[in-house]
C-alpha cells in the first residue's frame, strides 16, 4: 500500500517474480496481482494485492509521475500473514525510488 503527503500524482509499481510490472497503466499480472486504483490527485492509498502470491522476488517502487519540484514524502506498507512493516521515503523531480524487495518462499516472507 502507498500513501503520500502531497496533493500530487505518485504511483505504486510492483514487479512480480516473472518480471511483470503492476502499475496504473497495467493494473493486473498473469500471476494474479492487481492494483485497486490509481489516485491521480493526491494522498492515496494505492494498493497492489495477490490472493495467492506465487513464490519468488517482488520489487516495490514509488514513482513521482507528476515530476514535482518539491519533495513528496510517502509511506509504503507491506503486509503478509502475521506481519506488517512500514517504509518511509520521498520522491521528487520525476524520480523512481526502490522501496523494498520481498521474497516469498512457501509461507515464509522476507522483507
Amino acid at each position: 500500500s502507498l500513501s503520500w503527503g502531497t496533493a500530487t500524482d505518485q504511483d505504486l509499481h510492483v514487479i512480480d517474480p516473472f518480471g511483470e510490472e503492476i502499475y496504473f497503466d497495467d493494473k493486473t499480472s498473469s500471476s494474479g496481482g492487481f492494483l485497486d486504483r490509481d489516485d491521480t490527485n493526491g494522498f492515496g492509498p494505492e494498493n497492489v494485492y495477490w490472493e495467492n502470491a506465487p513464490d519468488g522476488k517482488y520489487i516495490v517502487e514509488v514513482n513521482d509521475y507528476e515530476n514535482t519540484s518539491t519533495p513528496n514524502p510517502f509511506v509504503v506498507t507491506v503486509t503478509s500473514p502475521n506481519r506488517s512493516k512500514r517504509y518511509n521515503g520521498e520522491t521528487r523531480q520525476g524520480n523512481r525510488v526502490r522501496v523494498v524487495e520481498i521474497v516469498k518462499n512457501g509461507s515464509s516472507y522476507t522483507y
